[in-house]
């Protein structure tokens, strides 16, 4: 009986008929719905059978809103097993939209660098995606940084000498609190880029990854809230002045 191999797992599941293997592609995309197979055979009976010889295949979902709007999988079955090739477009490619939210934090070089990690870790390089997520880390600290020492009285020379664990307690002040909550997300980049092989950063990767976005998501609504009571306040200050003439 046919395996689905996951590359970035290697974990097997059963695959008993092509239904199967369609709901198992399909899961983690929520805005594709309808889905077309193409192969040497057209009918279901004969796709299965054309499955257990070496063959690639190709598995296209389409939109239901839009003919236009595809997602295509490759996957080459080998041995009696799935593995999948490729897909297009690429999974760095499906999230560059997402991360262009975090433009009024990130500069473009950061943003571009985590785009490169995601890019790297769909590529299977898990270690390479380890090195982008700690940059990123690394400059959210440095902007806290430079915020503290306007203050009178930062101790700068106290700071250089701390370990990164006491740098970010000494920046608490600047920084979101789910950060401060897992100072051990630096930890566990820095073991990774250093003692872990590929495929355990690989498997880390995506909670890390989301840690990551929790905390740029973190900054970005105390801005947005900040915004909005500047913005009340300056009305309701109207307002008043208003309802006194």
């Amino acid at each position: 009986m046919p395996k689905i191999i996951d590359p970035t797992t290697d974990k097997e599941s059963p695959a008993k008929h092509v239904p199967e293997l369609v709901r198992y592609l399909k899961e983690p995309i929520k805005n594709f719905n309808t889905y077309r197979l193409e192969s040497i055979a057209e009918n279901q009976k004969m796709l299965k059978k054309e499955l257990t010889k070496d063959v690639i295949l190709k598995i296209e979902f389409i939109c239901s809103r839009s003919a236009y709007h595809k997602l295509t999988y490759f996957l080459m079955v080998q041995d009696n097993n799935y593995s999948k090739i490729g897909q297009f477009p690429s999974l760095a490619d499906m999230q560059t939209n997402d991360l262009k939210k975090y433009s009024k934090i990130l500069s473009d070089q950061y943003i571009g660098e985590l785009n490169r990690s995601i890019g790297l870790y769909a590529h299977g390089i898990g270690i390479g995606a380890f090195v982008y997520l700690r940059r990123i880390y690394e400059n959210l600290l440095e902007i806290a940084h430079q915020k503290a020492m306007t203050k009178k009285d930062w101790d700068e020379e106290s700071f250089i000498n701390k370990r990164i664990d006491e740098k970010i307690r000494m920046l608490s002040n600047f920084l979101p609190s789910f950060l401060l909550e897992n100072i051990s997300i630096y930890g566990i980049l820095s073991k990774g880029i250093h003692e872990l092989d590929e495929s355990e950063c690989l498997s880390y990767f995506e909670y890390l990854k989301l840690g990551i976005e929790l905390i740029l998501d973190e900054k970005m609504a105390i801005i947005e809230k900040s915004n909005k009571i500047k913005i009340v306040k300056s009305k309701i200050g109207e307002i008043k002045s208003g309802l006194k003439k």
